[in-house]
Order: structure tokens, then sequence, then C-alpha cells
């Protein structure tokens, strides 16, 4: 009877997080803001009435003109990867080589919140140029994964890849049959199984079949009401 309870508890409050993650979204996305832009685990916090906020919305823009602002002082291109790693923005990522040696220190764990359009353009041109309301929805989808699961984006997926490997794998989706995926499909002892096909349309590989934030809040609000 407890471990039941236990259950319903703890699947309450991930659905209440889930909730609050695209609400929170969704108001960013209707206002002046437009873009979250830089939208990862690790900048939602719970606030002592467990609520889940989203923190950081808006810098990428900041960072990006700064970054102009910077580079337009500054001729060298040392100074300028320098202001480009600091503002720690992905609209502004260092210069990606997918084929770097073994001194390579670019953390590509980093990037599994990035969407894949976004990840192939930064691989390709060193950074990209708009981050778009579709790619919060697919950072807010990795996000929910993990919520479900209890696991890091691809925590089972590292046990047999590295992140570089699995960055690599993101980026050659025209070779694969499928898209390179986390594993969301064991949510069943959480009793959130109703969520996955929310969490896999969020991850879809092109950007106009995701839902938009309403859409997405509206899919969640009716998987709860329909346990």
């Amino acid at each position: 009877m407890w471990t039941k309870r236990s259950f319903l508890v703890e699947s309450l409050v991930q659905y209440s997080f889930a909730r609050d993650l695209s609400t929170g979204l969704k108001y960013i996305h209707d206002s002046e803001i437009k873009v979250h832009g830089q939208l990862r685990s690790d900048t939602c916090y719970v606030n002592e009435h467990w609520v889940c906020r989203l923190s950081c919305f808006g810098l990428s823009k900041f960072y990006e003109q700064q970054a102009h602002i910077n580079a337009c002082q500054h001729d060298s291109v040392e100074q300028k990867s320098f202001i480009l790693d600091y503002s720690g923005s992905l609209l502004n990522a260092p210069r990606l080589s997918l084929g770097c040696d073994e001194s390579c220190t670019f953390d590509y764990s980093k990037l599994f919140w990035t969407a894949p359009e976004l990840v192939r353009e930064i691989a390709r041109n060193g950074n990209a140029e708009e981050y778009t309301q579709q790619a919060d929805i697919y950072a807010a989808g990795m996000i929910l994964k993990e919520l479900i699961t209890l696991e890091e984006p691809y925590e089972r997926e590292l046990k047999q890849y590295s992140a570089k490997a699995i960055i690599e794998k993101i980026i050659d989706y025209a070779w694969m049959k499928d898209p390179f995926r986390p594993y969301i499909k064991d949510v069943s002892k959480n009793h959130l199984e109703k969520m996955v096909p929310i969490v896999e349309s969020c991850l879809e590989e092109v950007p106009s079949h995701r839902p938009t934030a309403k859409i997405l809040l509206r899919g969640l609000r009716r998987s709860h009401a329909n346990p």
C-alpha cells in the first residue's frame, strides 16, 4: 500500500513540474522575449512552494549582442573565442570540430538539449544564427524525458557510446533509418506512460512537426485528466 502511494505522489509531482515547465514556456513564447534560448534541466529550479520555474531566458539575445560588440572591439580571434566561451550561449558557441583529437575538451553532453538542426548548424558553422521556439520545444521534450524516466537525457545510451559519438549520431541522421533519440519507453512504474507520445512529439526531427507550447500544455493536461 505504501509503495503504491509513493508511486502516486511521485507521479503527481512529476506531472506538476511538467505542467509548470510548459506553462512557463508558453508565457515566454507569447511574450516579447519570444524564445528561451537556454532551456536545459539546469536552467529550471524548484522554489520553496514546489513550483518549477524557468531561469536564464532572454540571455541568448544579450550574449549575442555582447559577442558582436566585443568582436568589433577586438580583432583577435582568441579574444572573440574567449568571449563566446564565457557567455556559455549555444547561440554563440565556439566552433566545434567533431573530428578533434584526444586533447579536445569540449563537453558534448552540453548539446543533449539542443535541437538537431541547431547542432548541425553549430558543427558546420561554429554557431547557430537563430534560436527558435521549435528548438525550445525540443529542449522541453528532453527535460520531460528526464522527468518521466528519472534519468539524464542519454543515461542509458552513455553506457554504450561516448557523448561525442551520440552527437555525431544525431548529426548523421541522413545515414540512419530513424533519428537517434534517448530511450523513453520504460516509464510504466511512474504511471506516466501517457506522456511518452507527448515527449516523442517534442523530439521530432522536423521542427514544424513539434507542438507549440500551447499544444504541449494542452496535451499534458489531457494526459493527466485521463489516467
